[in-house]
């Protein structure tokens, strides 16, 4: 859909189905969670947000056949994929995840961009547009989902099929342009990450939303000059506000670190990752690398 520049009626139903998914989490997630995901809120002081959001409707209509003999909802070899606006910590999030289990072999669309254009993303957005850009990250998209389809089938270069493709997706993987050049949902981007099981039809990754308030992405990415600007029509505020229904729409799992502006107000980078890891695990059968049953994977 597109999106006039003040931003009022043009998501009015997307924000309607976003709301509808929150209420039917907040009534039906907990019964859909596998047990490692029954979390209590934190006992700190800081008021911590809500532990997780799980996007369950959709899943529950596709789970004829994304289960698995051993009831896992993915493949044990998926990809795991984080999603959310710039300046959510993305980046930092998929290092630390590398660091708690090496069977993760990181992929970051916006350094296969730069390396394909031969030039910097300010310096594409300034000479080639954002278009192109979106073009050329969606190419990114096919790419490492491709790679690590063929990673699952012949194992990595030691012959190890055990390992995981960790992608840090750019914070508009999933926006493309409408022919007057507004941001809409991309289908086509999405599509290409989450893949598809060619015997059953079952999603073959997993896509994790890292959610933030607005306040919080502003203030992580004001002033940076390797972040070209995003809209001279439409504030970054807003276009975050827009596009948080778009990573709904695309998540599996919401890791949901909202509740205040700066670090000390919301989630530690520890209960970030480990939060993912959890959920992970779970969708993939698999253990953490220090358990012994997950030896098979290591």
């Amino acid at each position: 859909r597109g999106e006039d520049p003040a931003g009022s009626s043009t998501l009015s139903h997307e924000k309607a189905d976003m709301f509808a998914v929150t209420r039917t989490l907040t009534t039906e997630g907990s019964r859909s969670l596998p047990s490692p995901h029954r979390v209590t809120p934190s006992s700190s002081a800081v008021c911590r947000a809500p532990v997780f959001f799980r996007c369950a409707a959709r899943d529950d209509a596709a789970s004829h056949n994304n289960k698995t003999a051993k009831g896992r909802t993915r493949t044990p070899h998926a990809s795991l994929i984080l999603i959310g606006g710039r300046g959510c910590g993305k980046s930092a999030l998929c290092k630390r995840l590398v660091a708690s289990d090496p069977r993760f072999d990181l992929r970051v669309l916006d350094d296969m961009i730069v390396e394909e254009a031969g030039m910097s993303i300010p310096k594409i957005v300034k000479e080639k547009g954002w278009r192109w850009f979106r073009d050329a990250e969606f190419s990114a998209c096919e790419r490492v989902a491709r790679r690590a389809r063929e990673r699952r089938r012949v194992g990595d270069s030691e012959g190890n099929p055990h390992r995981w493709t960790l992608i840090d997706a750019g914070g508009g993987v999933v926006v493309d342009l409408d022919d007057d050049g507004n941001e809409v949902f991309s289908e086509r981007k999405v599509d290409a990450l989450r893949g598809a099981v060619t015997e059953t039809g079952a999603r073959e990754n997993v896509l994790v939303y890292l959610r933030r308030d607005v306040g919080y992405l502003v203030n992580r990415t004001s002033g940076d000059k390797n972040r070209p600007p995003l809209s001279d029509t439409v504030s970054f505020a807003k276009l975050m506000e827009r596009r948080n229904v778009w990573y709904f729409r695309a998540a599996d799992y919401v890791v949901d670190a909202t509740g205040g502006a700066v670090e000390s107000e919301v989630k530690t980078k520890r209960e970030i990752k480990e939060e993912v890891l959890e959920y992970f695990y779970a969708e993939t059968g698999a253990w953490p690398p220090d358990d012994e049953r997950g030896a098979s994977y290591a």
